[in-house]
């Protein structure tokens, strides 16, 4: 029985111990990877950028508003409640 104990003491020790090195040796490979690409992806927009966004949002929601385009009303109920017919 104490042969027993030995043993699954050993055990859990090493899987424990194997955890922990599979932990460190994932982090230190993922974790480079996800800096690099976090830098990647980090970029500034130029301050000269941002009136020429601007002039352009507005021109498209002036079009929006003169255009009187009505999306198509494919025959849905007309009130939040539901059509009425039952």
């Amino acid at each position: 029985m104490k042969i027993y104990n030995n043993t699954q003491n050993f055990l859990g020790n090493s899987l424990k111990i194997s955890s922990v090195i599979c932990l460190i040796v994932g982090a230190s490979l993922i974790i480079p990877k996800i800096t690099d690409a976090a830098l990647a992806l980090k970029h500034d927009v130029p301050e000269y950028a941002i009136p020429v966004v601007q002039d352009s949002l507005e021109r498209y929601e002036e079009d929006r508003d003169s255009s009187g385009y009505q999306p198509p009303d494919y025959g849905g109920p007309s009130s939040a409640y539901g059509s009425g017919t039952r």
